[in-house]
């Protein structure tokens, strides 16, 4: 595949140049990399590992990961990002963890109040809350476990 400067929105080359990724670069990990298992449904990813041996943020590093995401549109190919996993800026990284605990506290506090209105909580949630505790329990040791 050629990515063409016109394959290529205003926020994608803004992370790119935020993160050191070149055009090139995205394109021989689209042609040549291996598939991002983390790509959502309907996503496609691809990864590579370049040779990079310069600093990064005070720190040398001598490769840098690329990950790229895109969608086939037809006969089109959709760049949607392009990912440097060595070189996340710390800001953002903690910027995104409070999104997710954002969003965790969002879920919780509907579901509180979904059950605060019903007239037989118990009825109604008991399950759920029962099930909910252990699936979750089995699913974050299964993530320690694959991410240790």
């Amino acid at each position: 595949m050629d990515i063409q400067e016109d394959d290529l929105h205003s926020h994608l080359k803004a992370r790119m140049l935020q993160r050191g990724i070149t055009r090139q670069e995205l394109e021989d990990t689209i042609n040549a990399g291996w598939s991002a298992e983390d790509a959502k449904p309907g996503t496609l990813g691809k990864v590579m590992v370049f040779a990079y041996n310069r600093d990064w943020s005070g720190k040398f590093y001598e490769e840098k990961e690329v990950t790229v995401y895109y969608k086939n549109i037809g006969e089109r190919v959709v760049l949607l990002a392009g990912r440097d996993a060595e070189n996340i800026d710390p800001k953002e990284a903690i910027g995104l963890a409070i999104k997710a605990a954002n969003g965790l506290d969002v879920l919780f506090m509907a579901y509180a109040k979904a059950e605060n209105l019903h007239s037989d909580p118990d009825k109604a949630y008991g399950d759920l809350r029962t099930y909910w505790g252990q699936h979750a329990y089995a699913f974050t040791r299964e993530v320690l476990r694959d991410h240790s």
